[in-house]
């Protein structure tokens, strides 16, 4: 092993009840580190299953092999003998004087934190004495965390007992849907008979109106040729004109690959009459979908495509056993009519000493601005007219920051 990818162990009382195994914890100093470990990164987020699939090695290496990072990924490790029991994967570059670290992943939509296997409590404590022992960061930045994350949670919990301080601000609503009910179940315990009756029209007016047939790809049967069907619809979609059609970049390709080798994907085409006409791709683990990346053209908008293909994949989830459906970031009235519960996404920014806290104090302060409806409404015509104009000039600055500042 080369010296970049050497494991440096911090030795520490053994974890877990009456257990004779001695607790490492190992600062992951480069790729090629992380990588060292890759098979127990697999069986930790295998046995972790309530994890999303945004932890998984298929999701964050896939940021790291692109290089869609803002600085050097950074691994924090917790092991029981030769056992991974928690890691936390951040990016570290430095900001306004400070090392300033995020989570892998940060920028797109998702739930990032700690993966942890919950039979392991002290992990998390591990983790923090690490952290707190080694300042391999001043300000440490989590957009994407979710409220049902605990083992986040308790980890920055931990990070504050240890004079970090900070700043939390809300940034979106989640809704889910919690299934593991057989499907007419689901529709007689959350639908009215006048919503039943909706969304059973809606499915059988399309079917009058076209031959459709809407077929499920998973694994191996997910290809460059299947995504490329997918770009397509999405460039014919209204994700066109929110500058939010990406999936025909190799960077996202490469992503969707990567998750359907990994078995953490699945996609939904519908067609009407031979012809593609909307998609869904879904992340899936074992208990688990998150609505991703769905889609459908414009040309069939008034046929209601997009609610009667969601309908179908959550009659799939649930004779598949899925316990929750998950529509990701932002709410939205086709999400408020299907869902039963919901989580939120929240921003923590926390910094230790007096510079890492002025930071924080100044992301907590543009939080509470970008909250602001008035000033967020300001941005958005601003984010659009820069949209026109990247659409007929080049040279147009990059608008990841302003999108993401409008994330619903």
């Amino acid at each position: 092993m080369s010296a970049a990818a050497t494991l440096t162990h911090a030795r520490s009382p053994a974890i877990g009840q009456g257990s004779s195994a001695t607790r490492r914890a190992a600062r992951l100093l480069s790729y090629e580190a992380l990588e060292a470990v890759r098979d127990s990164w697999d069986d930790l987020f295998s046995r972790s299953a309530s994890a999303w699939a945004y932890l998984s090695p298929a999701w964050q290496s896939t940021f790291v092999n692109s290089g869609r990072l803002a600085g050097r990924p950074l691994a924090f490790t917790a092991w029981a003998g030769d056992t991974m029991v928690a890691l936390f994967l951040v990016s570290v570059r430095t900001r306004a004087g400070t090392r300033f670290a995020e989570p892998v992943g940060t920028g797109q939509p998702s739930y990032l934190g700690v993966l942890h296997d919950r039979n392991y409590p002290e992990a998390l404590r591990m983790l923090a004495d690490l952290v707190a022992r080694e300042r391999p960061f001043d300000v440490l930045c989590l957009e994407d965390l979710s409220t049902d994350d605990e083992s986040t949670l308790e980890f920055l919990s931990h990070l504050e007992d240890r004079h970090y301080r900070g700043h939390r601000a809300h940034r979106n609503l989640c809704r889910q849907i919690k299934l593991g009910c057989p499907y007419n179940d689901y529709l007689e315990n959350h639908k009215s008979p006048r919503s039943r009756r909706r969304i059973r029209g809606k499915d059988r007016a399309l079917c009058e109106r076209y031959d459709v047939v809407v077929r499920q790809y998973r694994g191996p049967q997910i290809t460059i040729d299947l995504l490329q069907r997918l770009a397509v619809i999405q460039n014919e979609s209204w994700m066109k004109r929110r500058g939010a059609a990406v999936l025909e970049q190799p960077f996202y390709q490469d992503l969707l690959l990567n998750l359907a080798r990994a078995d953490l994907a699945r996609v939904w085409i519908m067609t009407l009459d031979g012809n593609d006409a909307a998609f869904v791709y879904m992340l899936v683990t074992r208990t688990m979908f998150v609505y991703t990346w769905p889609a459908f053209k414009l040309t069939y908008q008034s046929d209601a495509v997009g609610h009667v293909l969601l309908n179908r994949t959550i009659r799939d989830a649930c004779g598949e056993g899925i316990t929750v459906y998950d529509f990701g970031h932002a709410d939205g009235e086709y999400k408020r009519f299907w869902s039963t519960d919901s989580h939120d996404v929240i921003r923590v920014i926390l910094g230790r000493g007096f510079r890492a806290r002025l930071v924080a104090a100044a992301y907590g302060l543009a939080w509470s601005l970008g909250s602001n409806p008035r000033l967020r409404a300001h941005i958005r015509k601003v984010r659009d007219a820069m949209t026109r104009r990247s659409d007929s000039s080049p040279g147009v600055p990059h608008l990841d920051a302003i999108n993401n500042t409008l994330r619903e």
